[in-house]
């Protein structure tokens, strides 16, 4: 699979600022680390946390909203909390070599911790197989 690289690191680095975009108290934007849409099949949705952070609770209440809206719709979805060590805020964190923490899957309605240790690219793989046989 080939890597589509960053065209603008700098642009990549910008922060996007959810100053001014408010809705009633204590309502306002999140995000997702990363996104991906199999084959109009599956929705897979990372959020990616220094070791030792949490997912604040809007966001964890978001990531679960979104996997049973999907499952609503008739798609499978999962979100997945991952995790790294890289303290240094200049460095990158690859996603794929991130370890996974949890998982809320379509259709389970709880987070839990995956079956074994392995990477965000591992959980990926396993699911996405997963998809295809069963999907």
């Amino acid at each position: 699979m080939a890597f589509v690289p960053i065209k603008s690191r700098s642009r990549a680095k910008q922060l996007v600022s959810f100053e001014g975009i408010e809705f009633g108290e204590r309502i306002w934007p999140t995000d997702f680390d990363a996104l991906i849409e199999w084959r109009n099949k599956a929705w897979l949705v990372f959020e990616v946390k220094v070791y030792d952070k949490d997912v604040p609770y809007g966001q964890k209440l978001a990531l679960e909203r979104f996997v049973k809206d999907t499952h609503k719709a008739g798609k499978n979805a999962v979100a997945v909390v991952v995790e790294h060590t890289v303290l240094d805020a200049n460095q990158d964190v690859t996603l794929a070599d991130c370890t996974v923490r949890e998982v809320f899957v379509s259709g389970e309605n709880q987070w839990r911790p995956p079956n074994r240790v392995m990477t965000a690219q591992e959980f990926a793989d396993t699911y996405i197989s997963y998809i295809e046989k069963h999907g």
